[in-house]
């Protein structure tokens, strides 16, 4: 049976690291935030995308599908939403996405 101070740092460090991780987190998106109002979705995307190396959230992978649909990535895009709704909730906003991004695919397919 592991020691109580032990058990103790381990916690401590893993309320640490996940600390961290939030801090981090919401440093990418605030700064993801200024550069989408900025019309900057190149940056948009690196930011979140470096956010999901941190922690996958449905939020930020459906904010990361709507600058890749800026970009004109739009498998990217729909991969995102498609990824979204697995981990999250298929929200009737996110099906809209969906929906635009498989409509626009298919207006651009030969």
């Amino acid at each position: 049976m592991p020691r109580p101070q032990a058990s103790e740092k381990k916690l401590k460090d893993m309320e640490t690291t996940v600390a961290g991780e939030l801090v981090r987190l919401r440093q990418l998106s605030e700064e993801a935030a200024r550069y989408e109002a900025e019309g900057r979705f190149d940056r948009v995307a690196e930011l979140l995308e470096a956010s999901l190396k941190i922690r996958e959230r449905d939020d930020s992978l459906a904010r990361l599908g709507d600058a890749y649909l800026k970009l004109g990535r739009l498998g990217d895009a729909e991969r995102c939403y498609v990824r979204a709704s697995e981990i999250g909730a298929l929200t009737d906003a996110l099906q809209q996405r969906l929906l635009r991004v498989r409509e626009l695919t298919a207006q651009h397919k030969p």
